[in-house]
C-alpha cells in the first residue's frame, strides 16, 4: 500500500468546486457503536468518476478508531484513485493523508472527528474499500499523567511573572554566550516546541541548551527547580518559509528526560478543542524578551495578557496571514525581541499551549503580533515525535 503525505502540486486536479456536491455525508456515532464507511456499490467495484466525503463525529473528549481495508488501483503518488484520511476532522483535502493500493490501515483520530474522502478518476478501472469507525473513550496519555499546572495562581507593557508561574516555559541559550535568544514550551519529557526561525541557518546547534524552572537567570538560587538540559536535536518544520514565517514551528529534543516538579512540567496541548478556533479571548504570553524595541533584555521572566484577534480582522492589517497562524493585540502591550518561540497560553484550570510566538512589527506599534497556531500542527508533532502526550 502506498502511504504518503498530501502533495498539493501533484494532486491539485482533485481540488475542484462542487467535488462532493452529490455525495457528502455527516454522521454522529454514539459511544460503543460501530459505523461503517464504504465505497459506492460495495462490495462491487465503484465506477469511474466517483467522489464522496464522510465526516464522522463522536462525543466530545473521545477519539475515533479507524480501520480500513483497501483495494484501490495504485499508481505513483496515488494520482488516479485516492482515499483521503484527515485525522483532525478537517473536510478539506489539503493537509490530509492519502492512500491507494491493496492493504489495511489502522489510525486513531486526534479529536472526536475524522474525515474520509474518496476520489476516482474518469479513467479508473474501479476498486473498493471498507472502513469501520468506533468511538474510543477519552484518553489522557495514562492514568497518572498531568499537564498544564502552575505554582501560582517583555514583553512590552507586561509585568514580572510569579516565580514558576509558567512551569512549561524554557529559555534556549547558546552555552558559549550564556544569553537566552529564544523561548520554548515544554510539551513532553523529551520535547519542547519553539519557532523555526530561531534556528534557521543558525550554526553550532550542538552547543544549545534549555533552561527550565528558572525565573531570574542571573541568580542561581531564586528557584529550587532550575535545571539545564542539552538540546540533542532540532527539527524545523519541513515547509518553513523564512520570508513569510509560514510553518514557523520547531521541535527540540533534549538528550535526557526532563524531570517534573512543581516548577517544571509540560503544557497541555489543545487536543480537546476545536482546531480551527482558539478557546477563550485572551492568552498569557511569557518570555525573557526586551521590554522595548532595541531595549535591554530583562533578567527576570516577564508575562503579558493579550487579546486574540480573529484572522478575518487581522488579515486587514497583516499581509500573508495563514489559517495556521493566530494574531494577538492589546494596546500598549506586546511581545518583543527574543520572545520568539515562547508560548501563548490559554488558562482554564490548566495551561494550554495554543500558540508559539512568531513575529511582530516593532514592539507595541499598534499592529497585531502573529503566532503559530499549535492546533494546526498536532498531527505533525505526533508523527515526528511518536510520543504519548497527556490529554486533559
Amino acid at each position: 500500500m502506498k502511504i504518503s503525505s498530501f502533495i498539493l502540486i501533484a494532486l491539485n486536479w482533485h481540488v475542484t468546486n462542487g467535488l462532493f456536491e452529490n455525495c457528502n455525508y455527516a454522521q454522529t456515532i454514539e459511544a460503543g457503536k460501530i459505523f461503517y464507511v464504504y465505497s459506492v456499490n460495495y462490495p462491487n467495484k465503484y465506477p469511474p468518476g466517483t467522489s464522496c466525503r464522510y465526516l464522522v463525529t463522536s462525543p466530545i473528549g473521545s477519539q475515533i478508531d479507524v480501520q480500513c481495508r483497501l483495494e484501490i488501483p495504485a499508481d505513483q503518488q496515488c494520482k488516479s484513485d485516492t482515499l483521503y484520511l484527515n485525522l483532525q476532522g478537517n473536510t478539506s483535502i489539503p493537509g490530509s493523508d492519502y492512500y491507494c493500493g491493496t492493504g489495511e490501515l489502522h489510525k486513531i483520530s486526534l479529536y472526536n472527528r475524522v474525515a474520509i474522502s474518496h476520489v476516482s478518476s474518469s479513467y479508473s478501472s474501479g476498486g473498493r474499500f471498507l472502513c469501520s469507525l468506533q468511538t474510543l473513550p477519552p484518553s489522557n496519555g495514562g492514568s497518572d499523567c498531568d499537564c498544564g499546572w502552575s505554582v501560582t495562581r517583555k514583553i512590552v507593557g507586561g509585568k514580572e511573572a510569579g516565580i514558576n508561574e509558567f512551569p512549561s516555559m524554557a529559555g534556549i541559550y547558546d552555552k558559549s554566550q550564556l544569553r537566552i535568544f529564544c523561548g520554548a514550551a515544554i510539551i513532553h519529557s523529551r520535547y519542547l516546541l519553539s519557532a523555526a526561525h530561531c534556528f534557521y541557518e543558525r550554526g553550532n546547534q550542538g552547543n544549545l541548551a534549555a533552561m527550565v524552572g528558572d525565573h531570574d537567570f542571573t541568580i542561581a538560587n531564586d528557584s529550587p527547580y532550575t535545571r539545564t538540559y542539552d538540546i540533542g536535536g532540532i527539527l524545523n518544520h519541513e515547509q518553513f518559509v523564512p520570508e513569510t514565517k509560514q510553518n514557523d514551528i520547531a521541535l527540540l529534543r533534549t538528550t535526557t528526560d526532563m524531570e517534573w516538579s512543581n516548577g517544571v512540567g509540560p503544557a497541555c496541548l489543545p487536543f480537546n478543542y476545536d482546531p480551527t478556533t482558539v478557546p477563550g479571548t485572551k492568552v498569557d504570553v511569557a518570555g525573557w524578551g526586551t521590554l522595548s524595541f532595541g531595549g535591554t533584555q530583562p533578567h527576570k521572566l516577564q508575562k503579558v495578557t493579550l487579546d486574540i484577534v480573529q484572522n478575518g480582522v487581522c488579515s486587514s492589517k497583516v499581509s500573508n496571514l495563514y489559517p495556521t497562524q493566530l494574531c494577538t493585540y492589546t494596546y500598549g502591550k506586546d511581545t518583543c525581541q527574543y520572545d520568539s518561540g515562547g508560548g501563548d497560553f490559554f488558562r482554564q484550570n490548566r495551561m494550554y499551549l495554543v500558540g508559539i510566538t512568531s513575529y511582530g512589527f516593532g514592539c507595541a506599534m499598534n499592529l497585531p503580533s502573529v503566532s503559530t497556531r499549535v492546533s494546526s500542527y498536532l498531527q505533525w508533532i505526533q508523527t515526528r515525535t511518536n510520543a504519548n502526550f497527556c490529554r486533559k
